[in-house]
C-alpha cells in the first residue's frame, strides 16, 4: 500500500487469477490475513509449506517473505486482508488481542483454524469484497 492509501485492504481472490496458479515470493509492510472459502492452496513462508483448506485462517506478520500456489492445479477462492501496522497500534485492545500475541511468537503455528476470533468476520465479508 502506498502513501495516502487506506490502512486496510480486503479482497476476494482466486488462484485462477494468478499466472500459472501461483503468486510470486514477496513481502510487504502490512499484516496479511487469508481465509479460505473454497478449494485448497499451498502457502509458503519461512521455508515451510502450509496446506490450507476451506475455513482455514492464516495470519502472517508484516515483512515475512511468502508466496502461495494452487494445490493440485485446482482453483482456490479466498479472502485476503491487508492491515497496516499503524492501524493496529492505534488501539490498546487491538494491540493486546491481535498484534502482540502474533509478534511474541518466535515460531508461529499455521494455519489458525476457523475458531479464531477474526475468522468469522472474514468469512462473513466475502459477499462485499472486491477482486
Amino acid at each position: 500500500m502506498g502513501r495516502g492509501d487506506p490502512p486496510v485492504h480486503m479482497l476476494l481472490q482466486t488462484m485462477a487469477s494468478q499466472p500459472h496458479l501461483q503468486g510470486i515470493s514477496h513481502w510487504h509492510d502490512e499484516l496479511e490475513c487469508l481465509y479460505i472459502l473454497s478449494g485448497t492452496m499451498d502457502f509458503f513462508t519461512d521455508d515451510k509449506k502450509i496446506p490450507l483448506f476451506p475455513r482455514d485462517f492464516l495470519m502472517l506478520p508484516p515483512w515475512a517473505m511468502h508466496r502461495n500456489m494452487s494445490h493440485g492445479n485446482e482453483d482456490c477462492r479466498f479472502t485476503r486482508l491487508l492491515i497496516h501496522p499503524s492501524l493496529l497500534s492505534a488501539s490498546g485492545g487491538i494491540r493486546e488481542q491481535f498484534l502482540f500475541p502474533l509478534l511474541r511468537q518466535a515460531e508461529p503455528e499455521y494455519p489458525v483454524r476457523a475458531d479464531h476470533p477474526m475468522a468469522p468476520a472474514l468469512a462473513g465479508s466475502s459477499g462485499t469484497c472486491t477482486s
